[in-house]
């Protein structure tokens, strides 16, 4: 299974934490941002939908346009891909500079061209489809995964909140049973 998507994504999601070496309690994702980082934030009145452009899955320096292969568990195995408009994985390291809040410089990389992002989910099951299948249901399961956290300076509590990655679940209905 294979989905097509704008590489600018966007999820509201919290997350609550307890038993950590940080901080307990309940963290949002915010509109804030950080260095070009989606904040989380223990405020509920600031909670709102973070919004991450997907340009580059590298989380340290260069243009790695592949998030290949990840083992999803019951959802299988998910694989992204930043490509062009003609579909082609993007591969040009494009750096972006920038001065933060605290009038700081600082810089991060970036894939140039990304105009897509091509996601494929090997299921981990087949889905059978008869002529008693009376209708097949795609969904997006997000509950569970619908956010990747990062704790940026290894204190326990979440720092950025990205959107994703999402799983493709298939259902079918099949047509109830008539005697003849």
């Amino acid at each position: 299974m294979y989905a097509i998507i704008d590489p600018e994504m966007s999820a509201k999601f919290k997350i609550t934490i307890s038993g950590s070496s940080g901080t307990d309690g309940v963290y949002y994702t915010s509109t804030n941002t950080y260095r070009n980082n989606p904040l989380m934030t223990t405020t509920a009145a600031n909670y709102a939908a973070s919004v991450d452009d997907m340009n580059n899955f590298s989380q340290t320096t260069g243009c790695d346009p592949d998030f290949s292969n990840q083992d999803m568990g019951e959802g299988g195995i998910l694989s992204a891909y930043l490509v062009d408009a003609s579909y082609t994985r993007t591969t040009t390291l494009k750096r972006i500079d920038g001065t933060d809040i605290n009038n700081q410089s600082y810089w991060y990389d970036t894939c140039e061209g990304v105009e897509k992002m091509v996601g494929v989910q090997k299921m981990p099951s087949a889905v059978t489809i008869s002529n008693e299948t009376a209708s097949i249901n795609l969904a997006l399961k997000v509950t569970d995964n619908a956010g990747l956290i990062m704790d940026s300076d290894g204190d326990g509590d979440p720092d950025f909140g990205y959107p994703g990655p999402w799983l493709g679940v298939l259902t079918t209905t099949e047509r109830p049973y008539q005697s003849p």
